[in-house]
Parts: C-alpha cells; structure tokens; sequence
C-alpha cells in the first residue's frame, strides 16, 4: 500500500482503520510518502506505535519516503488508540521512541526528521527541553530552507522554535517570503 501519508493524526488513524485489514502480513508492503517531514512528526511516531506490525525496509533519505514489511496482520485497528497512541504515552515512553525512530534512520534522513522530536517536545509542553535541543543541534542549510517553506505553519505553533531556526526573520518577513514563492509559482 503507498500512502501520501496524512498530515494530521485523525486522518491517519482513520485512514488505517480503513485499510490496514488489507495489509497481509509477510506478503504486503507500506510505503509512506512524508514520513521525514518534520512538521508532521506524527507520522513516525504512529509508525513506531506500531512496530510489533511494521518492520522498516527502506528509506529514501534524498525523499521522504520510507518503506515497511507488514510483520503481523492488523486486527480490530480500532483498538490502536488505547494500546499505541503516543499522545497517551509517558515522557519516557516518548524519549525512547524517538531515540528508536531515529537510530534506525541513515543519517541522511535521521537529520530531517530530528526536528519533529523538538515539535514533538514542544506540543508535549516540554517548551524549554525542545528549545535547548534545538540550540544544540547543527541545522543543516536544507533545514533551513526547509523550515522557511513551512514557516506559516510553524510560526503560528512554533514561535519561539522559528525565531531560532530563522534567527532575525520576523513572522511577517517570512509570510512575505512564501508570498513571493506562491507568485512565483502561479506566473
């Protein structure tokens, strides 16, 4: 099953409710488009959620795509909340799935989604945590431009964690950005 993956985490539930029963275990693969795109960390955290039924295969670091062997069928996914999801588990819990997800990643693409842990943290009102990390680590010129692509999104959430990743870029500044970019795209 390829899945441009949904961004928001009812939609993803509710898209497997719908189709993991299709999924054959040994047989079926499941090929999530996004899976590194930071903004929606939720993605990789759903997936990790289910690792007794998702084994990692490939990832296309370039891309953001990445590929799992259905390992066991998915029964009665309606269950999934209460069992996996990561909005319930503990700050342990969540450090040690992210430190999971993210060994089991090439460093190509492990540098893409590490920024989802500081969204993660930051929504888990771990603020001062996430803003520590994200000070200590090393943003890459592709992050960057990255998080400029998404700063609508991100400065509304995110202020504090944009004024870092974007140092001396006012909200504003960056809404004319993507501006400019979307004119771009429509001449």
């Amino acid at each position: 099953m390829f899945l441009d993956a949904p961004k928001q985490y009812e939609t993803l539930l509710k898209t497997f409710e719908v189709f993991s029963s299709s999924l054959i275990a040994d047989r079926s693969l499941l090929i999530i488009q996004d899976y590194l795109y930071f903004p929606a960390y939720q993605i990789a955290l759903f997936c990790h959620g289910l690792k007794e039924y998702f084994e990692p295969l490939h990832c296309l670091g370039r891309g953001s795509t990445v590929s799992f062997k259905v390992k066991k069928r998915i029964d009665n996914f309606h269950n999934y909340q209460e069992k996996y999801d990561y909005r319930h588990w503990t700050d342990l819990q969540h450090d040690n799935a992210w430190n999971e997800t993210l060994n089991q990643l090439p460093p190509i693409a492990r540098v893409k989604l590490e920024l989802g842990k500081v969204l993660s943290l930051y929504d888990r009102n771990r603020k001062d945590e996430a803003i520590q990390i994200l000070k200590g680590m090393k943003i890459s010129d592709g992050q960057t431009k990255k998080a400029i692509s998404v700063a609508n999104t991100l400065g509304n959430r995110y202020p504090e964690l944009v004024d870092i990743l974007i140092p001396g870029i006012s909200i504003k500044n960056k809404l004319k950005w993507n501006i400019k970019k979307l004119v771009k795209l429509i001449s």
